[in-house]
């Protein structure tokens, strides 16, 4: 992150292929989501897919709240979403916190991140798959914790063979660590 012509945090990509230069942002005004934009951006995320996909994601401000933003870029370098109207994937009208994306060796992208709001914190993810015929697509939200278990600081990991995709959490007013594994 940094800040654009505005003044205001946003995200910015620099990219290098094998041997080659780094490829920066021309200006203050290249950064990804709408030019100029005023909103403060935070928490950016980035991973690589099993088939070489590119997933940035990041929380922004947003009326009412905040949003999960993310762009993806395909096997041959280019985005896939309008890098200055980048897709919201978090649910309209909440706040949003603790954004995390992990990318597994079979090609599994997921990205989970907390809704807050009066009733306690849910934690929420998306799933999408690295596919060189068909890039990333997004699945619908799902939900792991419902708001009144004020779910918090998600975390992911995969490995192993066969590959095993898990996420952790904490609940309650006295924290318990939860986890599930994602089929």
């Amino acid at each position: 992150l940094q800040k654009n012509a505005a003044g205001h945090p946003r995200p910015f990509l620099a990219t290098r292929e094998p041997a080659a230069a780094w490829q920066k942002p021309a200006s203050l005004t290249d950064s990804l989501g709408a030019s100029g934009d005023a909103t403060d951006a935070s928490a950016i995320q980035v991973a690589i897919g099993s088939a070489g996909a590119l997933v940035v994601a990041w929380t922004e401000a947003a009326p009412g709240g905040g949003v999960v933003r993310a762009l993806r870029r395909d096997h041959g370098g280019a985005f896939v979403d309008d890098v200055h109207a980048p897709p919201a994937l978090s649910s309209p009208g909440t706040s949003v916190q603790g954004l995390t994306l992990r990318a597994t060796r079979e090609g599994a992208m997921i990205l989970a991140w907390l809704e807050v709001g009066t009733g306690g914190s849910a934690l929420r993810l998306r799933r999408a798959w690295d596919d060189p015929a068909r890039g990333v697509e997004w699945g619908p939200i799902e939900t792991l914790a419902m708001p009144d278990k004020l779910a918090d600081s998600p975390a992911i990991a995969a490995g192993g063979t066969p590959e095993r995709i898990v996420l952790a959490w904490t609940e309650g007013r006295v924290p318990r660590v939860q986890i599930a594994t994602l089929d």
